[in-house]
């Protein structure tokens, strides 16, 4: 019965998401996301991926906010190194496309507001 469930769909929508990149080769980094995750705050971003190659980051909807203030941004950004952006929905598995991404100054973008107000993902592909 599980399979027929709204989430075994989501499963399923993150997993070819994540089937186009070397995903076993993802490390945890926190510090790529601000705000992030900690200890004492739980339910905020997190971020994985391959230094210079791929970023994906979950940005909950309890960051919701933060997202439509323009506080919410990809940090640690390689100097010299373009990424081409998406938010890609977990819920439809829809990409909306966000262009090139590259660090400022102090390896930062602050990210644009999302479509729509729910859970979303944030991937960086090196162009």
């Amino acid at each position: 019965e599980a399979y027929r469930l709204p989430g075994s769909t989501h499963l399923g929508l993150g997993k070819h998401l994540l089937e186009r990149y070397e995903w076993w080769q993802f490390s945890s980094h926190p510090e790529w996301m601000e705000p992030h995750q900690t200890q004492k705050r739980r339910i905020s971003c997190y971020a994985a991926g391959i230094p210079g190659r791929v970023r994906v980051s979950y940005i909950p909807v309890e960051e919701r906010y933060a997202l439509q203030e323009g506080r919410v941004q990809a940090r640690h950004l390689e100097p010299g190194v373009n990424y081409r952006a998406f938010y890609f929905s977990p819920i439809t598995g829809v990409e909306y496309p966000l262009g090139d991404v590259v660090g400022d100054a102090g390896g930062c973008h602050t990210l644009p507001p999302a479509p729509i107000l729910q859970d979303w993902v944030l991937v960086l592909e090196r162009t």
